[in-house]
């Protein structure tokens, strides 16, 4: 009997757990339908929308949230996602007003072309021909845009190498709506965001001008005000360089200074390091010795883009040790002119760049290849890598090739050492300069290349610098954020840009 009661006590719970189990897959599998319910809903109601967007323009906000309401009352779990659903038709509208264009002066008369995959229109009485695939690749709808970020999020398995316009018309607000063939898709683009990229393919040169001095700020002007900062780094985007004097003698200013572009740069020296003379040292920088003009962490793949000089002391006692810098792009600019063949070297033989160190806190052991001097499709001087102290051996390349690299090289040393003489107006100058406690050098370390003076010291004087970095992209993005209210245009900055 009582081997019975518990057989018979396990069937029960087998049971009972098999029930379980199969209420938990009902219970998902309904929950899974409400949800495709719910989600063909809102694709209706988009679908709905768009219709709308073409047949009442301005009008579509308040009456699309109508009809989000009149839609979640019928949906599987109109309570709880009403307010989704209105969510949804609130995008839509917000997609709907990106469309809308109220100067009503931008946008012409629009011709489909079939044949050439273009749609025409004429855009502040110019026509311009709009790639359809670019139109429908670049859609503003909720559906392919997300509108508080502007990220697209459309699949990309929508886009067709093809996509044939089934119809298209301005609406009296100034937006352009188009229908696709494919699959009834309505996008909407407004008058300003056609005229913003109805252009040709640019022609304009982006090289910076040649560096002709070295403008300098108060150090308090540019920590005070979003303008002071501006033209800082309007200073870099132009010259290079900019010296910022009369700084606070304190460990960790050049953070603060940094902190108004971005977030310092961490690299194997941390996010700050101090460039003074010391024992056994991790770098040739930490040493008395000449510094000839290079640029820092060539050997990264991503190397620093601002660098950071604080000059906390500089005693008298100390004989030398001046700053050096010069303009690499326009080093890069005058080498072509005077020898292209070696400058079509240095863009397509890389050079190999290393820090390895093992005998440190943190061992290192980083190489990376580069071209010294890299070039855009127009044959624009968009990167230069110049850092002879960490040249690793070249071992990969063919002899002709390892003859024609070494001939360019000693070529460019040669050329580089007769433009340093020469003055700004001429050539790539070398400016020399002793910083004073105080300044802060700042300069863009993908463009300008910069070296050190060797220097001695009488009395025990001490000569300390402290540094950091940011990314090149942060200051060019900070730089065009600020040139946005204040004006200022951007150039090449050496982050390798393809345009």
């Amino acid at each position: 009997h009582t081997h019975a009661h518990i057989h018979n006590t396990y069937t029960h719970s087998t049971h009972t757990t098999r029930t379980q189990k199969l209420c938990q897959t009902s219970l998902k599998e309904t929950k899974t339908n409400q949800r495709t319910a719910i989600r063909t809903m809102l694709n209706r109601l988009h679908t709905a929308a768009q219709r709308m967007m073409v047949l009442s323009g301005t009008k579509l906000a308040s009456r699309l949230v109508r009809v989000a309401a009149a839609a979640a009352v019928g949906s599987p779990l109109r309570a709880s996602h009403a307010a989704k659903a209105t969510a949804t038709a609130s995008s839509a509208a917000r997609a709907a007003s990106t469309c809308s264009d109220h100067s009503r002066s931008s946008l012409g008369p629009v011709h489909v072309s079939p044949t050439d995959r273009g749609l025409t229109v004429e855009v502040d009485g110019h026509s311009f021909t709009f790639h359809t695939t670019w139109l429908r690749h670049n859609c503003r709808c909720h559906l392919c845009m997300e509108q508080s970020s502007g990220q697209k999020i459309g699949a990309l398995m929508q886009l067709r190498n093809h996509n044939p316009v089934r119809s298209a018309h301005l609406e009296e607000d100034g937006s352009l709506h188009v229908v696709w063939d494919t699959d009834g898709h309505v996008s909407c683009f407004s008058g300003q965001f056609l005229r913003q990229h109805a252009r040709e393919p640019s022609t304009t040169c982006l090289s910076p001008p040649h560096t002709q001095c070295i403008p300098a700020l108060e150090f308090a002007s540019v920590m005070q005000s979003d303008r002071g900062q501006w033209q800082w780094l309007h200073h870099l985007m132009e010259s290079g360089v900019c010296l910022l004097r009369a700084a606070p003698l304190q460990h960790g200013t050049v953070l603060q200074l940094a902190s108004k572009v971005s977030h310092p740069m961490g690299t194997i020296y941390g996010n700050i390091f101090d460039v003074v003379s010391t024992p056994n040292p991790i770098n040739v920088a930490y040493t008395p010795l000449m510094l000839d003009e290079h640029q820092d962490l060539a050997y990264y793949e991503s190397p620093p883009g601002l660098q950071f000089l604080h000059c906390l002391r500089f005693e008298e006692h100390v004989v030398g040790g001046l700053s050096t810098i010069m303009d690499g792009f326009a080093l890069a600019d005058h080498f072509r002119r005077a020898d292209p063949v070696c400058f079509e070297v240095f863009t397509r033989i890389p050079a190999r760049f290393q820090k390895i160190h093992y005998e440190r806190d943190h061992p290192v052991h980083m190489t990376y290849s580069r071209p010294h001097i890299s070039v855009n499709r127009r044959g624009e001087v968009v990167n230069i890598a110049w850092a002879p102290p960490f040249e690793a051996p070249q071992t990969d390349l063919s002899f002709a090739d390892m003859s024609a690299y070494y001939h360019a090289y000693t070529r460019f040393v040669e050329f580089m050492t007769q433009q340093a003489a020469l003055p700004p107006a001429e050539g790539a100058h070398l400016f020399r300069f002793r910083l004073q406690p105080g300044d802060i050098l700042t300069f863009n370390n993908r463009r300008m290349l910069h070296g050190r003076t060797l220097f001695t010291s009488r009395a025990h004087g001490e000569r300390h610098l402290q540094g950091t970095y940011v990314n090149i992209d942060e200051f060019k993005s900070r730089y065009q954020v600020l040139a946005s209210r204040f004006g200022g245009r951007s150039y090449h900055v050496g982050n390798q840009d393809a345009i």
